[in-house]
């Protein structure tokens, strides 16, 4: 997944939450990045701008 992202970022929590990894995708791959994640089984939340931490932990709650 890394290699079709532009870029890949981890966001570290303590347990009892898991790390979120959060890709930016070029427009143009967008397609083929969202279903290898479809394919693949892989859980995803899409977000128009990155998250930032207190976003991601409302959603946890």
């Amino acid at each position: 997944m890394q290699k079709r992202a532009s870029l890949t970022e981890v966001e570290h929590f303590n347990e009892p939450y898991e790390n979120w990894y959060v890709f930016t995708v070029e427009k143009d791959s967008y397609s083929l990045f969202m279903d290898y994640l479809d394919r693949e089984g892989i859980a995803y939340e899409l977000a128009p701008d990155r998250p930032t931490r207190a976003d991601m932990l409302e959603g946890m709650k």
